[in-house]
Order: structure tokens, then C-alpha cells, then sequence
């Protein structure tokens, strides 16, 4: 009796409850084995008819571990969610990496499931571009030395040829 009034009790409720421990590990778990075909390079390749698939695959083991039925836009958004959390928290860590000062770090850990996340992002979304922009900008300063200096070198060239030639003739 008790089981049926707590499913009684989820099928009145207007909002669907938080995602269990094991949903999330359910979800997270099969988005990092699927994320190539899901979102990688790859992704651009792949029908859509295999992504849904792939979706409604996980849709199914998640709501499988779970009491309350989760539609692939919930999943989605929980995904989009737990990529913005981690995101914000190693921004966190990089902040707090640069400040200095004793003590120990202030910046939040990431738990073994932001981990699995973090293994799913490109650099560039979580710490931007920065660092290759700036690397960009020595090379183009360095491209433009290197012909500066190439230019200098290709107008004394006439002038060392004629010395050259100078300092033959006279001897």
C-alpha cells in the first residue's frame, strides 16, 4: 500500500522531483560514453535518427534508476546544467590558483561526477582563448621583426656588393 501512495503521491506533485544521486550518475556516465556521437567532431557526421536513439537509450537507463519519468529535453537541461557548474567551479580554481597569499585553497572541489563532466569540455569553453590569442599576437610581432629584418638585409645588399666589388678592384 505504501508504494502505491508514494507513486500517488509523485503523480499529484506539479514539478518533477531533483535528480537522485543515481540518475545523475546514470546520465552523466552515458553522456561521456556518447559524447563523440552526441557532441564531438563527429557529431556533425552522425544521423539524427542515431542521436535520438542514442537519447532515448539514455533516457530509458535513467529513468529505469529513477521514480519520476524524465523526458530527453529534462536530460538535456540537466546536462547543459552540470556543464555550467563545473564550468563556474574550475574558473573558480583558476581564480584561486593566481591569488597569492598561505593558506589553503578556497575553491570549490570538484566531485568525482563534475570530473567525468570536465573530461567532456574543450579548454577554450572553460578558460576561453586568451593564451592562444596572445600567442597568436607574438607570432604575427615576430612574423613582422623577421620581415623588418629581411627588408634591412635586402637594402644593404646593394651597398656590400658594391664595397665588395670596391675592395677587389683596389686590390
Amino acid at each position: 500500500m505504501e508504494s502505491q501512495d508514494s507513486q500517488r503521491e509523485v503523480a499529484d506533485r506539479k514539478r518533477k522531483l531533483k535528480f537522485s544521486t543515481g540518475e545523475l550518475q546514470v546520465l552523466v556516465e552515458e553522456v561521456v560514453k556518447h559524447h563523440t556521437q552526441l557532441f564531438g567532431k563527429q557529431s556533425l557526421q552522425v544521423a539524427e535518427a542515431v542521436k535520438r536513439k542514442t537519447r532515448l537509450g539514455i533516457q530509458a537507463k535513467v529513468n529505469a534508476k529513477g521514480v519520476t519519468t524524465r523526458e530527453v529535453d529534462d536530460l538535456k537541461k540537466r546536462w547543459n546544467e552540470l556543464r555550467i557548474i563545473t564550468k563556474k567551479k574550475l574558473a573558480a580554481q583558476k581564480k584561486e590558483a593566481s591569488v597569492t597569499g598561505e593558506g589553503r585553497s578556497r575553491a570549490p572541489a570538484l566531485t568525482d561526477l563534475e570530473q567525468l563532466v570536465e573530461s567532456t569540455l574543450e579548454p577554450e569553453s572553460v578558460f576561453g582563448t586568451r593564451d592562444a590569442d596572445s600567442s597568436a599576437r607574438a607570432a604575427t610581432k615576430q612574423g613582422e621583426s623577421s620581415r623588418r629584418t629581411a627588408q634591412k638585409r635586402e637594402k644593404r645588399a646593394p651597398q656590400m656588393e658594391r664595397t665588395e666589388d670596391a675592395s677587389r678592384s683596389a686590390g
